[in-house]
């Protein structure tokens, strides 16, 4: 059963010449190098071509989602704008923040809109009204900040967006949500977002 299999360096170089021929054995022996730190991969060649391999896809699925989590907090900018907006929040104390900085900005504007009206109890009760219908349009759009800070207000790029201390990533829902969506060989295999697997589970692809 291959759960029931205890991997090592010389077990692993077994699976692999079995996997590939004894044609082989010297090319692999000779380029096999297995992460005694990490463990759970290492890398090797085979006809001249450099190959990474993992003990199973459990694991391998596990580091995918640990380098996107690592991508997501480098470059988020990286990702797809559409995907990426899914997984970015503010967090409510920095909504009540940008709230109340923005309701003293839309009192002011809306005070200078009504500026030929008379003065009555009447005006100050309709400002108050928009003031709030407008706040509350503006609370809104705080629930998907790409949508209303970039396509719409054109205020920032994606890339300043992601700069801004208040915008933050549910990044593990998001990288989770990323390898389960597009595999995780796509993230860990970047020659060409392949694998292949032996008869025990081993997972191979071209680094």
């Amino acid at each position: 059963m291959k759960n029931a299999i205890i991997w090592d360096e010389e077990t692993v170089k077994k699976e692999l010449i079995r996997h590939f021929g004894n044609e082989y054995i010297e090319e692999i022996e000779n380029s096999f190098e297995y992460n005694n730190i990490l463990g759970n991969g290492g890398n090797f060649k085979k006809d001249g071509e450099e190959y990474i391999f993992i003990e199973s896809e459990e694991i391998a699925e596990g580091k995918a989602i640990d380098q996107v989590k690592e991508d997501l907090g480098d470059s988020p900018e990286m990702f797809t704008q559409t995907w990426l907006q899914d997984f970015l929040y503010i967090s409510d104390t920095d909504k009540r923040i940008m709230c109340n900085d923005e309701e003293d900005y839309i009192r002011e504007q809306v005070r200078d809109e009504k500026l030929d009206e008379e003065e009555s109890p009447e005006k100050e009760e309709e400002i108050e009204k928009v003031v709030e219908t407008r706040l509350d349009e503006y609370r809104t759009s705080l629930e998907n900040p790409i949508e209303y800070f970039v396509n719409e207000q054109g205020i920032y790029s994606v890339e300043d967006l992601m700069k801004q201390n208040w915008i933050n990533i549910k990044i593990d829902e998001a990288a989770e949500d990323a390898v389960r969506t597009d595999g995780w060989a796509h993230f860990l295999s970047r020659y060409d977002g392949e694998h292949k697997t032996t008869e025990n589970g081993i997972v191979y692809f071209r680094d």
